[in-house]
Formats: structure tokens, sequence, C-alpha cells
């Protein structure tokens, strides 16, 4: 077939305003820009969220307790998130790196609505530059403080992303992802490092003489400007994860919130006094979260383990409980146990890097205080990473695919263990992807291989559609017409006892010709398909390329 043929659209080629989740209604509520993002996710759908909102600002107060605690931590949230934003707004602009005005426009009254999302501090993808995108988008229209979280507390490289590379092993056109970083070896995202200068330098010569071969020469040059950023940032000594964050703000991408990191919630009292009761209890914590998660797995038919969660231990009468140990002496974490004094009126703390301490059930909180002050910080794990966040500050909490599937545990768990209606959540995701034209057309590609059956035998259902070119279509349907009437004979000669032999071979040599005339239309496109390499394949469909090497015009309006 040729350029100018069109192929045949199914269903999973919508457009967005298509869509399950996507609100249509009113232009100004689309912030991005709708043609460059697919399979989106808006959970409930996005007219949905003010409900929400106003559930989640009812939520807790049935427990006086973690009322009083949640009110506290959202002022003491706010002031230290927009403190924190200022001092790295300070440290960007000394570094010669532009911010756009707004970032510094975040004051609400501290009795506002609390809208928040987080994530590791990585290089985002396209579905966190559209979660971050909405959650900015959906507090503002709600005159809510949004915040981000940005969880420094998890393993990870900061500096790390994917490209598309050409792949020498294939040739031609053929291509590959690959790997880079900017950062040393991987350690907790708070305490990663750069590598050196000349060492990034090399790095990001690499992926611009990729990108060069595989997208453009603009996209290496726009890749190039923020490589230059983060040089820049990290030449100043600001840290891999806060330099990150400052390359997508000047990207204007999450600009609008201000960022806490969770190592600095943790530091809060309100956040020591949620940790310590669960030290207290450790055991009957344990016991509920192990039973919520098995409930959760046998519901599902889940066999692995370690889904959604792990299971809290037991093993010599120590009790695991779902929180590290970030020792900022050596810089790194530890997992934390905890087991019952001899009087029972206590309990015995103890880590992988050596602390056991012993402390009196009611002197937990002061004892974690002073911990804390000598670098000693017990920061949350598993399904108690989105607990505290939602007690202690979201009146609702947007979440990103994965959240979404993970924490519909954490309901049960927060309503299990501490009796109160969790503070609701909502999910935002959508896919952007670095050569849309060329995934348009794989995806035409694979459409008409999945058809090509039907087009074979019932090219009627396509014709006027501009599916074939004229000349093909017009053979097809004199075809189509001389089987028509090759039937009509053949059912009369059976109606008349008379043997249709003849006439079968005929019809035979019609839908033969019919699938030549077809499978000849489409050989080139067929051809394309089967020469793509799964590498390229992948190359292609990959959804989690940063957003430096996405279209630049798909990124959110400012």
């Amino acid at each position: 077939m040729g350029s100018d043929t069109a192929v045949p659209v199914s269903g999973n080629d919508r457009t967005e305003s298509d869509r399950p989740g996507m609100r249509t209604d009113n232009a100004e509520t689309m912030i991005f820009p709708s043609s460059h993002w697919h399979e989106s996710v808006m959970q409930p759908d996005f007219s949905e969220w003010a409900d929400l909102l106003a559930a989640g600002r009812r939520a807790c107060r049935t427990h006086a307790r973690l009322e009083s605690l949640r009110a506290s931590a959202r002022r003491r949230a706010i002031e230290t998130a927009q403190a924190s934003k200022r001092r790295l707004c300070r440290k960007i602009r000394d570094a010669g790196v532009d911010l756009p005005a707004e970032v510094e426009t975040t004051d609400r009254a501290a009795g506002s609505s609390l809208v928040v999302t987080g994530h590791q501090p990585v290089l985002f993808h396209g579905g966190l530059v559209w979660k971050y995108g909405w959650t900015e988008h959906f507090a503002r229209e709600q005159s809510a403080v949004g915040l981000a979280i940005t969880i420094d507390t998890d393993a990870g490289d900061p500096g790390a992303f994917c490209f598309p590379a050409p792949d020498p092993a294939a040739g031609g056109d053929q291509m590959r992802c690959e790997s880079a970083t900017w950062c040393a070896t991987p350690d907790v995202f708070r305490y990663a490092v750069f590598r050196s200068s000349p060492e990034r330098q090399s790095e990001t010569d690499r992926v611009a003489a990729a990108l060069r071969q595989t997208v453009s020469a603009d996209q290496a040059e726009r890749f190039l400007e923020t490589a230059g950023i983060v040089q820049r940032l990290a030449d100043a000594g600001l840290s891999a994860a806060d330099a990150g964050v400052a390359a997508r703000w000047q990207a204007g991408i999450g600009y609008v919130l201000p960022e806490l990191c969770l190592s600095d919630l943790c530091r809060f009292p309100e956040a020591m006094s949620l940790t310590a009761d669960i030290i207290r209890q450790a055991e009957e914590f344990a016991d509920v979260y192990n039973a919520e998660l098995h409930s959760w797995r046998r519901e599902r038919s889940i066999k692995n383990p370690a889904n959604p969660f792990p299971d809290l231990r037991c093993a010599d009468d120590c009790q695991e409980v779902p929180l590290w140990l970030l020792d900022e002496s050596v810089q790194q974490r530890f997992r934390v146990r905890v087991s019952r004094d001899a009087s029972a009126a206590g309990v015995t703390l103890s880590a992988d890097n050596g602390l056991s301490l012993s402390v009196p059930s009611n002197e937990l909180e002061s004892r974690l205080e002073s911990l804390c002050a000598r670098g000693l910080i017990f920061v949350p794990r598993g399904a108690f990473v989105s607990a505290m966040l939602r007690l202690l500050l979201a009146d609702l909490f947007i979440h990103g695919t994965g959240g979404g599937r993970y924490d519909a545990f954490t309901d049960r768990l927060i309503a299990a263990w501490w009796n109160v209606t969790p503070p609701p959540f909502a999910v935002a995701s959508a896919s952007c992807y670095a050569f849309p034209d060329r995934r348009n057309r794989l995806q035409r590609l694979r459409n008409l291989e999945s058809q090509l059956r039907d087009l074979r035998f019932n090219p009627q259902r396509y014709f006027g559609q501009g599916i074939f070119p004229e000349s093909v279509e017009s053979r097809l349907r004199q075809l189509m017409t001389n089987k028509k009437v090759a039937l009509e004979q053949m059912q009369a000669m059976r109606e008349q006892g008379r043997s249709g032999r003849e006439i079968g071979k005929q019809i035979q040599q019609i839908s033969n010709d019919m699938k030549r005339l077809v499978d000849d239309c489409f050989a080139e496109e067929r051809l394309a398909l089967e020469q793509m390499t799964p590498q390229t394949i992948e190359a292609i469909e990959c959804r989690t390329y940063p957003w430096f090497l996405l279209p630049e015009e798909a990124m959110p309006c400012r």
C-alpha cells in the first residue's frame, strides 16, 4: 500500500476525548495537549475530585488525638515546605539557573484544604509529569494548598534515565533503550552523589550523540540544555536529589508545589508520635498489618508474598516494624526491630547498624527526638509511608497507577488499626512517547496485522474509507460481484440437485485473487513491521523516558 493509503483504525486508536476518565467539557481544564498523551487514567473522574476533597476534610474527626496531630502537622508541613522551597530557589538562582516566577507564589492560609502528591526524587517520566500537573491544577482550582512529598528515604539513583540509542547489532534505523546516569553508585536518594564533572560530561556527550542519530539534532540540543542546567547545579554543590527537582522546576514541572522531604516530615513531633505508637504496640500492629495483607492477597488470588508489601516478621522475640533507621553519620538506612524488655514497662529498639536501646514506653517520643538530634531518624516504610502522609497531611492524596494499586490496602490498614475512615486518594497517570509519529505508525501496522484476515475476506466493509487505493478497490468490488454471482449459481445448482464442484473452484479462485490483491496492497507495511526488531519496538513504546526527551509541546501549559 502506498503512503497515501489509510490503514484500518481499531478502538485502541481513540483520541483522549473518547477515553473514560478524562474531563473534556471545559477547555480551560485541559492543561496538557491531549494529542500527545495516551492511556490516560483519572480515577475517579476528575469531576469527582472535589467531593473527595470535601470528604477528606472530614477525615479523622472521630479520632480526637489524630485530629489534633493532623492539625499541627499540616501547619508545620506547609511552613517547612515553603521555607525549604525558598532556600532551594536561592541556591538554584545562585547557580545561575532561572526559574519560573510562579515558583515562589505558593502561600495559602494554613487552614486551607491540603492536596498532596509525592514521589522519589527521580528524573520524571511522562506519567509523573501528568500526575504533578493535575495536582497543581486541582489545588489551584479549589483554592487549596498543593504539596509534594519527596520520598528521599528510599534507595535509588536520582540521576538515572533511559534513552534511545542506535542498535549497532541490527543496523539501519533500528534502535534500543539504554541507561545513563549522572550519579555515582545508587544509594539512599537523600545521600546519592554526583559523578565527577568530566564523568558527567562524558555521559552527556554519549547520550547527545545517540539522540542525534535516533531522534533529531533539535532534540539533542534540548537534552543538552537540561544537562547543562544539571551540570551547573552539581558544580554549585546541590545534591543530586535537589538538582533533579530544580531541573524539572526550571522546565515548569511541579513548579507551583512546595516540596517537603519525607526525612524532614519524620523530624516532626507529630510523625514521631505516630511512630512511637507503633513501636509501643509492635506485636499488635504486626498482627493487624499481616492479617490485612493475608486477606488482601487471598481476595485477589495473589501468590507473591511480597505483594503489595512483605509481611512483618517476628524472630527470637524481636518483632519487625515498618520502619527504617536512617543513620546520617554513615548515610545508610537499617531495618528496625522491637522487643519487650524484661519488666514489660518498656521496649528495646534494635537495628542492623548495631543500635540497641531500651526505652520506657512513656519516654518513647522524647527518646526519638533525642536520637533525631543525633542524626538517627526513624522513617516509615511499606504501607506506613502513605498511611503517615494521609493521616497527618492530606485531605486528598494523588497517586500514580502504582500507588493506586497498593493504597487500597492502606485504606484497610488505616481503618483496621486507627479505626477511622481513611482520607481519600485519587489516581492520575498517562503516557507520553518520544517517537509519537513512529509509534502511531507502529500501532497502525499492528492494527493492520490483526485485521488482515477481515480485509482479505470482507474487503467490502472498508470500501469508501480510503483504506485501499482506488484501482485496488475497483478490482475488489468487481471480484466481490463475481463471487456473489458464483455463490448464487452454486445455490441454484444445489437446489436442482446438480454438482457445484466447478463453481466451487471458481469461488475459491476468486477468494485467492482477493487475498493476493489485499496482501500485495499491504505488503510494504507488513514487511516494515516484520523488519522492526523487538528492541526497536521497545524503544518506540517506552513510556519511561524522562521529560527532557519527550516532545516539548507535550509539557503542561503554564
